[in-house]
């Protein structure tokens, strides 16, 4: 839990406007199913089964997307995964290369 609050503190110190501008910038992305398509070297999509922002089923449609990706999805994991499971990650990232 202490990684998790962490997190949340810097978040909170962001300055004014830098979540709006990541939030909307992410939101007005729309070539990212054609930019995937066009990746050529290993990729892994580790993905977090509690993720409210991106849920392993939404991210289904990148993970085809990509030709021989990988997709791991951590149980009981959110969308800070580096910060609620660092050590899943890591094992999986370790796998994966």
């Amino acid at each position: 839990m202490r990684n998790v609050r962490t997190a949340l503190r810097l978040l909170e110190r962001s300055g004014p406007g830098v979540m709006y501008a990541a939030m909307k910038a992410c939101n007005d992305y729309t070539d990212g199913l054609d930019s995937a398509a066009k990746i050529t070297c290993p990729a892994l999509l580790v993905l977090g089964d509690r993720d409210a922002m991106t849920p392993p089923k939404t991210a289904k449609p990148l993970a085809e997307a990509i030709p021989g990706s990988k997709t791991v999805v951590l149980k009981g994991c959110g969308h800070m995964m580096m910060a609620e499971q660092p050590d899943q990650v890591l094992d999986a990232l370790i796998s994966h290369l």
